[in-house]
């Protein structure tokens, strides 16, 4: 790739590995599996590769052209991901915890309907014997 006289088969087969790579990191981003901060260091760091790979010259421009573009993530981007992902991770918890709390009013609840409903049934007999 350093050479800018590297054939048409060698750029697309280059295209076609970064092209799956790619789908794979969406892919991965889209399931979950990496985190959106992840997501786009793997982006630059393919960028960086390809830098490198090609040593500047056009097949540089072309490859990063057909990849969409240089990346450029910010710190706020980091920081903006960072505390997202740690809301994301409260409001989990914080979920966890009303989805207990309510269970237990639930439980709570059905056992003093269990209660007057044997209250009830006691008073029935009561009624019944006089």
């Amino acid at each position: 790739m350093k050479d800018e006289n590297a054939t048409t088969d060698e750029l697309n087969e280059v295209e076609t590995d970064l092209d799956f790579f790619l789908g794979f990191l969406a892919e991965s981003f889209h399931n979950e599996s990496i985190s959106g901060y992840d997501y786009n260091n793997f982006i630059t760091y393919m960028d960086m590769i390809i830098r490198h790979v090609t040593n500047g010259n056009e097949n540089e421009r072309n490859l990063v052209k057909n990849m969409g573009g240089h990346v450029i993530v910010t710190e706020a981007d980091k920081i903006f991901w960072a505390g997202r992902d740690e809301g994301r991770a409260e409001g989990r918890a914080e979920s966890e915890e009303l989805l207990a709390e309510q269970r237990n009013t639930i439980a709570d609840q059905n056992n003093t309907i269990a209660e007057l409903t044997k209250e009830i049934e006691e008073l029935k007999a009561k009624l019944n014997q006089s």
